[in-house]
């Protein structure tokens, strides 16, 4: 008679959905919102596509209103690096899941 060799399987792995976070911007230029808007614009389609620019208008920066949108997490350093010299200098505040994105300025007395 034989035996039957039962071998373990492997562990699969989880198949767990990409994190999401969840981003709010807006435009706080005075002189020129319109063009900040457009080099804003740039990043967020990068981060994650044309559909996240619904109601990201000129009105809408002029009016300094908030626009919210949802990134993968994979995408979230390179829309922060491309962001960050608009926050330093104060053209555009920007939120990631609730929290305010520092300036990387630091003021010495």
């Amino acid at each position: 008679m034989t035996n039957v060799l039962y071998f373990p399987r492997p562990y699969r792995r989880a198949s767990v959905r990409a994190k999401l976070h969840t981003i709010r911007l807006r435009v706080l230029d005075e002189r020129n919102p319109a063009y900040t808007r457009h080099r804003t614009q740039y990043h967020v389609v990068h981060a994650r596509g044309f559909p996240a620019l619904r109601g990201f208008t000129d009105a809408n920066a002029r009016r300094h209103r908030w626009h919210s949108f949802q990134v993968k997490a994979h995408n979230l350093p390179r829309f922060t690096r491309g962001m960050r010299s608009m926050v330093d200098r104060g053209l555009v505040e920007l939120r990631i899941d609730g929290k305010a994105l520092q300036t990387g300025i630091r003021r010495r007395a």
